[in-house]
């Protein structure tokens, strides 16, 4: 089943080495993931559901986010789009900025 938010990667044209892609699926589907997709560029290079009703639910990811944000972090980094790990967020999200905090005792 193909998800409908990315478009379908031309498999000619993904980056993907195509026999390390068959390893994957092949022991991916042997563990106890539900569901795994790759996105490439934008486009749906790998989709996998354990079984359809999984390919409609939406799937919990816990913890993986943090993986995703550092990451992410990183190639903003290396892309000079953040000056550093020591500027505050909210240099960035000047709406997060509390003008005063009331503790309550």
């Amino acid at each position: 089943m193909h998800s409908p938010l990315f478009p379908l990667a031309d498999p000619a044209k993904t980056l993907l080495d195509k026999e390390l892609l068959k390893e994957f699926d092949r022991k991916i589907r042997k563990e106890k993931v539900v569901s795994c997709l790759i996105i490439q560029d934008g486009y749906l290079a790998y989709e996998y559901h354990k079984n359809k009703k999984q390919a409609q639910k939406l799937q919990k990811i816990n913890s993986c986010t943090k993986s995703f944000i550092s990451v992410l972090i990183g190639i903003a980094l290396d892309q000079g789009r953040i000056a550093g790990l020591d500027t505050p967020i909210t240099s960035y999200f000047p709406y997060l900025e509390q003008k005063s905090v009331e503790i309550c005792a």
